[in-house]
């Protein structure tokens, strides 16, 4: 009887596989940025070579050569080929950071050493002028780089009434009376700046990822650079493997 549960359950159970990773960072002609390294096949580094990697859920390794082996953590299922495209794109539009690497960390959001990082990925830059992501039910912040000083701003749903923002060291909370929405076009006008600064807003419904898992999110939603800056991140926490 206690084979029949144990077949059982094997017969229903997810398969365990080694996961797909993107190629983030890479010291080697033969291993491409951006590329997708299948998650079951043998990588080979010469002596001196450095790649780092990511699967779909975050989670980042470096791998120093002389190194062989299969750096792919054993997860059930293979990620979500959307993620991985997500980050593949974004590696190979270049512009990671992949410097100073050191002890790996993969914790969720919120709290602990990390939170600068997070929150600066999270902050809502306007004047770049491209699609910005927020996590609904958090506190929201837009950068206005160029008033470190402070002053007044005002931000509208695109043709809308606008609010005033209260910009102080060159950054203003999200105002209430502004709704978030997802897929929505914001404009944040100031005698500061020569333009409005215009942007396409997407709202995550969760902060429930890991660092690594949410720079995927990001990529997937085009907050490239918000996704940059987390992602940059994670490639310098990423503990090396081999040597």
């Amino acid at each position: 009887m206690r084979r029949l549960v144990l077949a059982c359950f094997a017969m229903f159970s997810s398969p365990v596989l080694a996961e797909d990773l993107v190629v983030l960072r890479s010291s080697l002609a033969s291993i491409r940025v951006g590329q997708i390294v299948d998650g079951g096949a043998v990588l080979a580094l010469p002596a001196g070579g450095q790649v780092t990697l990511m699967t779909a859920q975050g989670k980042a390794v470096s791998l120093n050569g002389p190194y062989q082996g299969i750096p792919s953590p054993q997860v059930a299922g293979n990620g979500d080929r959307n993620l991985l495209s997500a980050l593949s794109g974004l590696a190979s539009r270049g512009g990671v950071e992949t410097s100073a690497l050191g002890a790996y960390r993969n914790p969720p959001l919120g709290g602990g050493a990390n939170q600068a990082r997070l929150s600066k990925a999270g902050d809502i830059n306007p004047f770049d002028n491209d699609t910005q992501c927020a996590v609904s039910g958090k506190t929201n912040i837009l950068r206005i780089k160029f008033m470190p000083k402070g002053g007044a701003a005002t931000l509208a749903v695109d043709s809308g009434q606008a609010v005033t923002l209260d910009v102080k060291d060159g950054r203003a909370l999200w105002p209430q009376a502004v709704p978030m929405t997802d897929t929505a076009d914001y404009v944040v006008v100031s005698d500061s700046a020569q333009a409005p600064g215009r942007f396409k807003l997407r709202v995550l419904a969760s902060d429930d990822f890991s660092e690594g898992n949410l720079g995927a999110q990001l990529a997937a939603m085009g907050c490239d650079g918000q996704a940059r800056v987390l992602l940059s991140g994670v490639i310098r926490a990423a503990k090396p493997v081999g040597e």
